[in-house]
């Protein structure tokens, strides 16, 4: 019993220093600030929380028709396009009228053969009109099938190692700011864009509103990692000129104090982070 108490007693003198100078270093590096002053400041505080990081990828890139997704619209006989229905920028049904075309076969009148939709979708280009001469080598419309969407990431070479098949990754368009789109990363391309220094990471997006559009810009921060239960703390709450003198308003025994801490660089993948 009396090594007992010898040893526990050891160990207090012991940590008693170590924390003194703990407590010292931080009030060296904290500020007081009393009620009026916090009140003059407009200082408001809030909890911190554990949240899940994600480390990510981000790169740009463009939205396109799904490969199997498009069809051309063309005439088996030639002749001339005697009614023309389909408009462009409209949606179309598998079966749908598109235009007629009168053959340049006689008769009485001349035989009209009516051309319809193959695929359901948005007629994107017409290339007809009424009277116009036509030829099976004629491409007359163009309908895609924008239920789903190909998006390709130009990713740039030196990160391409850290992707995978099946990586989730986050899809913003500049026409919908507040919208984000899901998906998972499909594949990557075969070969790399020499001039870029990129490669192509290539995803399928659900796009049951057609509000994606082949050919608009996207941003793609695809997501590689993942640190759950971190502490953390608003970006606001970071003071001063990130990230030489960044410091934040921290309470204890209900007064405030500010922390001379120094905060890592916020690096630029976390731009789009809310």
């Amino acid at each position: 019993m009396k090594s007992k108490v010898i040893l526990l007693f050891l160990i207090a003198t012991a940590l008693g220093p170590a924390q003194d100078a703990e407590k010292a270093k931080r009030a060296a590096n904290s500020v007081g600030l009393d009620e009026l002053a916090i009140k003059n400041l407009g200082i408001q505080t809030v909890e911190a929380e554990e949240k899940d990081f994600e480390e990510t990828v981000f790169a740009l890139g463009l939205i396109d028709v799904m490969p199997g997704k498009s069809a051309v619209v063309s005439s088996r006989i030639a002749g001339r396009a005697e009614k023309v229905i389909g408009k462009v920028d409209t949606k179309c049904e598998a079966g749908d009228e598109l235009l007629s075309v009168e053959s340049r076969q006689h008769g009485d009148p001349p035989p009209v053969i009516r051309i319809n939709a193959p695929i359901s979708g948005i007629i994107a280009k017409v290339n007809v009109s009424q009277g116009k001469p036509v030829s099976p080598d004629d491409s007359l419309m163009e309908i895609y099938d924008l239920g789903a969407v190909h998006a390709v990431a130009g990713v740039p070479e030196h990160l391409a190692g850290k992707l995978a098949e099946n990586l989730p990754a986050e899809i913003r368009v500049a026409g919908f700011p507040d919208k984000v789109w899901k998906a998972t990363l499909e594949h990557l391309g075969a070969t790399a864009d020499t001039a870029s220094g990129t490669v192509e990471a290539s995803f399928h997006v659900p796009n049951e509103e057609y509000l994606l559009r082949p050919g608009m810009k996207a941003e793609f921060s695809i997501i590689i990692g993942k640190r759950e239960g971190v502490m953390s703390v608003p970006r606001d709450a970071l003071k001063g000129i990130r990230p030489v003198a960044s410091f934040t308003f921290a309470t204890t025994n209900s007064r405030t104090c500010s922390s001379k801490r120094r905060w890592p660089p916020v690096r630029k993948l976390s731009r789009l982070w809310k």
